[in-house]
């Protein structure tokens, strides 16, 4: 697509699976939904590798609604 993997955000409901694996392979953010297979506090649980992501929400309608602002202020997940 030729996307620098720098201005892609992860988003996923997987501590280890999906924002562990996004922030290794370098993409600019990964946002965790608490939905689907999140379970209260996962990203505080000992299972998380010390993985940390750029930001926690409540669902994927506030992950689009976060990076449809950033995109219309020129800004980014990470800032």
């Amino acid at each position: 697509l030729g996307v620098d993997p720098t201005n892609v955000v992860m988003v996923g409901d997987d501590v280890v699976g999906d924002i562990k694996g996004a922030l290794e392979a370098g993409l600019g953010g990964a946002m965790l939904v608490q939905t689907g297979k999140y379970t209260d506090r996962d990203e505080l649980g000992n299972k998380t590798d010390g993985v940390l992501p750029t930001l926690t929400l409540r669902s994927i309608v506030e992950a689009v609604d976060c990076i449809c602002f950033c995109v219309e202020k020129g800004t980014t997940t990470t800032t």
